[in-house]
This record gives structure tokens, C-alpha cells and sequence, in this order.
């Protein structure tokens, strides 16, 4: 009975170890495209293809934020997770955009030591935080939160005024990814 009891304890911390070692939801960096798909038998994705990036999207809800949800791979290998939150909205109000921003975000710190990293681009409204929502509006602050976890995965969450609209993300990348993308921007000079 004790060895039982010892298997069973041993199985289950290793089912445990398992699943907490995933870098974006069930996915690991460097998974394959088969992979991904085994894992998602149930869910039909639509594929995206953005120059040498293929993604795989599906819409759910992200602690009760609706999302589009994207696996990007890049040459057969995941590299990038994203959660695009402002999908199909039926307020153009910036305080619904930040009361989004900021649910994500407690959710975030639970889990994770983020790090604020705001840009004010006009401090007018810098220290008045009852008009915050405004300010984000007026494309006046880009709120932004970052963090590498122990296993090296940036995540990065924004929400920003771009282009004339206001964009909610959350982005999860694998640092060979990242060092991939700053020497392409090296190469560029």
C-alpha cells in the first residue's frame, strides 16, 4: 500500500511539473505545429500567415475580457503568444478599456512581478489619476507592464491609443524570438 501510495504521489508531481513548465497556455517555446494541434483537437482556429509567422486564432474570454487569442509560429516553431483584448466593442469609452486593463493586470501580478512601464507623452494629466482613462483617450499615456519569468518568457502587457483607436494587449514571447527580432532591428542600420 505505501509504494502505491508513494507511485501516486510521484505521478502526480510530475503531471504537476508538467503542466506548470508550459510557457503560453498548454504550449511550449519551440513546440510544432502538430503539436499545438494535438493539444486543441476541439477548437477550430482560424491560420493566419504574416510573412515567415504563421499564427492559429481563436476568440474566448481571459478572466471574464473577451479575447482573440494567437499561437505564432515561426518556421514550424511557437514562438509567440498573444491576447488581443479589444475585439468587437460595444463602448468606445476609455474607461471600459482601462477597467479591462486593469483586471488583467491583478490577474497578471498574482502570477507574475510585473513591472510598470508607462510612457507619458504629455504630462498634463500625469498626476491626476481620476483622469487617467482620459488621458489614455487623448493618446496623452501608454500603459504598459512587463516581466521575465524565471524560465526566460517576456510578457509584456499594453494599452495604448494607436492609430486612432485604443488597443489592449498581451503579448508572450520566448527570448530566442526576441533576440531573433533585436538583431533584425540591428540590421536595419
Amino acid at each position: 500500500m505505501k509504494k502505491l501510495l508513494l507511485l501516486f504521489t510521484f505521478l502526480l508531481l510530475s503531471v504537476v511539473e508538467l503542466y506548470a513548465q508550459n510557457d503560453f497556455r498548454k504550449m511550449n517555446w519551440g513546440d510544432s505545429p502538430e503539436i499545438f494541434k494535438e493539444k486543441y483537437p476541439d477548437i477550430q482556429f482560424e491560420k493566419e500567415i504574416d510573412g515567415v509567422y504563421t499564427g492559429y486564432a481563436y476568440s474566448d474570454y481571459i478572466a471574464g475580457v473577451k479575447a482573440k487569442i494567437t499561437y505564432i509560429f515561426d518556421k514550424d516553431e511557437f514562438v509567440f503568444g498573444t491576447y488581443y483584448f479589444t475585439l468587437d466593442r460595444s463602448s468606445a469609452y476609455s474607461e471600459d478599456y482601462l477597467k479591462d486593463y486593469n483586471t488583467i493586470s491583478f490577474r497578471l501580478s498574482e502570477k507574475y512581478p510585473m513591472i510598470d512601464a508607462h510612457e507619458w507623452l504629455n504630462d498634463t494629466f500625469k498626476d491626476r489619476p481620476n483622469k487617467l482613462s482620459f488621458a489614455i483617450s487623448l493618446g496623452h499615456v501608454s500603459l504598459a507592464e512587463n516581466t521575465f519569468t524565471e524560465s526566460g518568457t517576456f510578457i509584456n502587457h499594453t494599452l495604448v491609443k494607436s492609430e486612432g483607436s485604443i488597443e489592449h494587449t498581451l503579448i508572450y514571447a520566448s527570448k530566442e524570438v526576441l533576440s531573433k527580432v533585436a538583431e533584425s532591428d540591428d540590421n536595419d542600420f
